[in-house]
């Protein structure tokens, strides 16, 4: 199990800086390098498979807000894009407010 219970408002804020993503690959490949590479606390582990970096958690977490309306992951030929909704946008905003605020 793992410790970073923030790990989903984190993953909606990379969501939030990217836009979207083109597949699933993407974005397990750009999670692990922003943890690995440049040192972001996300909060996910990783195993390296034949086709790249791979978080169990990360794909349960994508799963856990896909459900609850705070991202889209739709497929579209040939293609799975997964993207922030309205709902999770509108989320991040009043976290960022309360942050700031």
């Amino acid at each position: 199990m793992r410790g970073d219970v923030l790990s989903p408002l984190k993953l909606l804020e990379v969501l939030s800086m990217y836009k979207e993503f083109n597949n699933i690959l993407d974005i397990h490949r750009a999670i692990y390098s922003l943890q690995n590479e440049k040192g972001f606390r996300l909060g996910y582990s990783f195993v390296m498979y034949s086709f790249g970096p791979y978080s169990k958690d990360l794909e349960d977490d994508l799963e856990i807000l896909e459900r609850v309306g705070l991202i889209t992951i739709e497929n579209s030929k040939g293609r799975t894009l997964i993207k922030l909704s309205s709902k999770g946008a509108a989320l991040l905003s009043s976290v960022s407010y309360v942050k700031s605020g």
